[in-house]
């Protein structure tokens, strides 16, 4: 079963009716990472390690498979292009960039247990 051509169920052409990066599919993509990016926003500002924590674990599941992807479709690009690309998505999914702790919690005395 092929996603363009069979989502969401065997011949059903959703996808495929519409055409290849039309405007449905780049408004919905746009609107989830809106969506994403609020509620991001929200994470950071609630101080919730585990809310903070569940936001990164979906900028991961973004991103990789985002970053793989572009590796693997280097050949329409100029080296320029596509050395600029690798740097921009691997800056963006290096650990460092994405702080697995709530920003409040690096200014919290750690607590002592007895």
């Amino acid at each position: 079963m092929r996603f363009y051509d069979d989502f969401p169920v065997p011949e059903a052409g959703w996808v495929s009716t519409l055409g290849p990066f039309n405007e449905h599919l780049a408004r919905d993509f746009g609107s989830s990472l809106a969506g994403l990016g609020v509620i991001a926003v929200l994470a950071g500002l609630s101080n919730s390690r585990a809310a903070v924590r569940g936001v990164m674990t979906g900028f991961v599941l973004f991103g990789v498979p985002h970053l793989v992807y572009h590796l693997t479709t280097f050949d329409e690009f100029s080296v320029a292009s596509a050395l600029t690309q690798l740097a921009a998505l691997g800056h963006q999914n290096h650990p460092r960039t994405r702080e697995s702790r709530a920003p409040g919690d690096r200014c919290r005395p750690k607590s002592r247990r007895p």
